[in-house]
């Protein structure tokens, strides 16, 4: 059938997919065929490394911010996150990442109050 000067290609989609899904070395889609038809296509599972990577960072990241805090006792937020170049949401999570860890706490209000290491704070007291 032609459409506009274009040959209507009729019947050819289920084999296009299936052969581009092999030329594109990713799995096959389901089809499932009721009064019309469903494709569903799979991802791959996230490989390891990603995760592992995602966490290094991460996890870099907080022990950085507890260096910094080590070495600039009662600081808040806007001074550490421009000091290891984070924004503050990123630097807020890592200090309750810390917190929770029972690695640092929060001494003074509000306003004027900053984060300390709690070991050093220990060895100070005896």
């Amino acid at each position: 059938m032609t459409m506009k000067g274009q040959t209507k290609i009729s019947g050819t989609g289920i084999n296009r997919i299936r052969s581009l899904c092999r030329e594109s070395l990713i799995a096959e889609p389901e089809f499932t065929f009721n009064e019309f038809f469903t494709v569903c296509f799979k991802r791959k599972q996230a490989d390891e490394g990603v995760y592992e990577g995602v966490n290094e960072g991460v996890n870099e990241g907080v022990n950085g911010l507890f260096v910094i805090i080590k070495e600039n006792p009662g600081q808040r937020v806007p001074f550490l996150a421009k000091r290891i170049s984070t924004p503050a949401k990123t630097v807020e999570r890592w200090l309750k990442a810390l917190k929770d860890q029972g690695k640092i706490e929060f001494k003074g209000n509000g306003k004027t109050g900053g984060y300390f290491v709690i070991e050093e704070e220990r060895k100070l007291k005896s």
